[in-house]
């Protein structure tokens, strides 16, 4: 949109003036005022007044990022050492009558028939009780994906051996059955509207389904009937949904561990102040090439180090939704709900919250729903997907990634949540930081390796000094030295990949982003075009939707 164009014209601007305000102050400054160069004689009060106020300022700002790093290391070895979050109560005997009934919400737009099947068979073949958890798959539209000969709405079909067709509605169809002794509902749209809608008909439906006084049911019979439909259709097949009383988001290029969803379970049940629950992510495609073996590293670090940092210090900003649980009366908040459907695309802001990172936007309204509550994290509870496998396909997933935090960050300074004192203060540290990582260390990151190279042709000539080469050195071998103090040496050779590409992930990626920040579309990510020929016998012709490559 023209609109939203201007508006990413302006925010780049504003983004320009900041960066030469940096260069000015961390290069332009020092070469010209500073009479002398090296490091270990750059705390020396002889030189110009301007340049010994720079170096004060300069002096600071390592205090600060090595504050920073403190921080981060704290909560990464407070996760690691400590296991914090392991509910090793869930090996004990269970006096419990009944263990928590569990929705497995599982998304599919375009996966192949292995994908989707290895998905099911995870919830099958996990060591959570079968008759405390249901499926309910929702595919988003009728797509043929790349390399597929079937659409994945086919697919579903063929696995779950479905029989008659029980929707009274033409958006959709609804299957209700047994899948290997789990009960599923599987609801096929015939548009695609996406991730977040495909959640909002599960949700919509479970508010439908609950005969609560606190539900307001009468207000979904006359805004939209085809929730109460999709329940009134479920009722009759003897499906009952009041039992439900967690949700898991679970997408269907995942494969969770087989005791992931028993230790989710137990943390919400043993933390009645948790609102949700994520685990950590790690990779099926560890070895493909030399980009996956750095998103291998940077999904292990990122879980150890920010997601890490968010949970001791405030609350998960994202819950992955990928792998993550939610408490089903949470979720049930006729307002949070109302704010999550909306899509508005009116300005750059609104359009950035709206359209992209459908979890991060989630968990932010949970948080701002629910500020007595908390949002967490746990290392145990492990799942593994499939990740970009080319440049292009990954700069698409990032740009969506990258601006969703912007703007959800922003969207939360603008909303804060009302936490005590102490909290609030943490939470706003974590909000900036984050905010400061995406924004401004592209550039920072670029004048460190500017300081680099100069260390490194100073000591070519003879100039150089050995704290120079000392920092240097720690700079460029950060992901190394991580590696060591968390103890996984089996990630070193992954580290080393990733300090080698760290440009990409910590420069490019941000930067494109922040000037692509009016493409609100899903990119290459969503859209998994094929231009293959489909075996048309197998395919319901007359609602078939292929797309073809640009």
């Amino acid at each position: 949109m023209l609109n939203l164009y201007y508006q990413k014209l302006i925010f780049v601007l504003v983004m320009l003036i900041i960066y030469s305000i940096i260069i000015v102050v961390f290069i332009v400054i020092p070469e010209i005022y500073c009479n002398d160069y090296e490091i270990s004689k750059f705390y020396i009060e002889d030189d110009t007044k301007i340049c010994i106020g720079f170096r004060y300022m300069y002096l600071l700002y390592y205090v600060m990022i090595g504050f920073m790093m403190l921080l981060t290391l704290i909560a990464s070895l407070y996760i690691r050492l400590l296991r914090v979050g392991n509910p090793y109560y869930s090996l004990r005997p269970i006096v419990k009558i009944r263990r928590s009934d569990v929705l497995v919400f599982i998304p599919a737009y375009s996966e192949n028939k292995k994908e989707l099947e290895n998905t099911l068979e995870s919830v099958v073949l996990n060591d959570y009780p079968g008759k405390s958890k249901m499926m309910f798959i929702v595919v988003d539209g009728k797509k043929c994906g790349m390399g597929n000969d079937d659409l994945t709405s086919n697919y579903a079909k063929e696995l779950l051996m479905v029989e008659d067709d029980i929707s009274i509605d033409n958006e959709y169809e609804l299957y209700v059955g047994v899948y290997k002794y789990i009960k599923y509902v599987l609801l096929i749209k015939r548009e695609n509207s996406g991730k977040k809608d495909s959640f909002i008909y599960v949700i919509r439906t479970l508010m439908a389904f609950n005969k609560r006084k606190s539900i307001d049911i009468s207000k979904f019979e006359k805004g939209d009937k085809k929730y109460m439909n999709i329940s009134k259709s479920i009722i009759g097949y003897g499906l009952n949904l009041n039992k439900v009383d967690y949700i898991l988001m679970l997408d269907t290029d995942t494969k969770m561990d087989v005791c992931g969803l028993r230790y989710l379970v137990d943390y919400l049940d043993s933390n009645p102040f948790t609102s949700a629950v994520c685990g950590e992510t790690s990779l099926s495609n560890t070895n493909t090439n030399i980009l996956v073996m750095a998103q291998y590293y940077e999904y292990y670090i990122t879980h150890y180090t920010l997601k890490a940092f968010e949970m001791l210090y405030g609350d998960v900003l994202v819950l992955s939704g990928c792998f993550a649980l939610y408490r089903r009366n949470v979720l049930s908040n006729r307002n949070l709900l109302e704010e999550y459907e909306k899509d508005d695309k009116k300005n750059l802001y609104r359009a950035n919250i709206s359209q992209l990172g459908e979890d991060r936007l989630l968990t932010n309204l949970i948080l701002r729903y629910y500020p007595d509550f908390n949002t967490k994290y746990i290392e145990c509870a492990k799942c593994y997907t499939n990740v970009p496998l080319t440049y292009k396909t990954l700069l698409s997933q990032r740009r969506r990634w990258t601006n969703s935090l912007i703007f959800c960050n922003i969207m939360l300074l603008m909303n804060f949540p009302r936490y005590k004192m102490w909290k609030s203060v943490c939470f706003f540290l974590v909000l900036l930081f984050e905010l400061w990582v995406v924004l401004l260390m592209p550039l920072l990151l670029m004048i460190g390796y500017y300081y680099s190279v100069r260390v490194m042709y100073d000591w070519i000539i003879g100039k150089g000094d050995v704290v120079g080469l000392v920092e240097t050195v720690l700079f460029l071998c950060i992901p190394i030295i991580m590696c060591i103090l968390l103890g996984k040496w089996r990630m070193m050779g992954h580290a080393i990949i990733f300090m080698l590409v760290l440009p990409i992930f910590s420069i490019v990626i941000p930067l494109y982003s922040i000037y692509y920040s009016d493409d609100v579309s899903w990119g290459s990510t969503r859209c998994i075009n094929s231009n293959e020929e489909i075996r048309m016998e197998s395919v319901d012709i007359e609602n078939v939707d292929v797309v073809y490559n640009e």
